[in-house]
């Protein structure tokens, strides 16, 4: 089947391979998405590490409790 300038095979040729690149641009912007999101996961810390500074934070309040404790049974 012709059409004025050429084939309507081409036409949709042409349509197919614009579909086509446009869907290859969008998922190279969507890749390149989820590896800036998952670089900046990498850098924040995990619930595990944030526990251990908190436990740790505790330990040292709790030590400088009892060392101040301490002092005060030997100044008496």
């Amino acid at each position: 089947m012709s059409c004025r300038g050429g084939t309507i095979g081409g036409m949709e040729h042409r349509a197919a391979k614009a579909i086509t690149d446009d869907m290859r641009s969008t998922l190279n912007t969507v890749l390149g998405q989820l590896a800036r999101i998952d670089s900046k996961l990498d850098s924040k810390p995990d619930q595990g590490w944030i526990i251990n500074v908190v436990c740790s934070i505790l330990g040292v309040v709790l030590a400088a409790i009892a060392a101040t404790a301490g002092l005060f049974t030997l100044i008496k």
